[in-house]
């Protein structure tokens, strides 16, 4: 049994009028606990799989730079709701997420949040 973390990314629409699923990363294989493994291992697990399953669901790739702030800065003005950093050799626990105050679903929330 694969589960893999999903999330769905905005794109354009597919051929049945649905987003993909986008997977990031792989927590557990045929029960295997995967969080304690490397994030490269992971994700190349993850990979392997995903080339021979059902279309439908794709890689979300990652981004190797130097300097946050800038792949922050560029997702802000692409619209991304935001970005999500994991340190190379991180097992699955370890990891940043900073969000686009200005994408609507970080807006949506922010209202939520003041309304109560």
């Amino acid at each position: 049994m694969l589960r893999a973390a999903a999330f769905i990314e905005p794109c354009l629409p597919s051929p049945a009028d649905k987003p993909p699923s986008v997977a990031f990363d792989l927590l557990e294989l045929d029960g295997l606990d995967m969080r304690r493994e490397p994030i490269e291992t992971r994700k190349a697990t993850l990979a392997s799989l995903l080339r021979k399953g059902k279309p439908g669901v794709r890689l979300n790739e990652h981004i190797a730079h130097p300097n946050g702030a800038a792949v922050f800065h560029h997702a802000c003005k692409l619209g991304a709701e935001g970005i999500v950093s994991k340190r190379l050799g991180s097992r699955y626990r370890s990891w940043l997420k900073f969000k686009n105050p200005e994408a609507p679903a970080v807006r949506r929330e922010a209202e939520e949040d003041w309304g109560r």
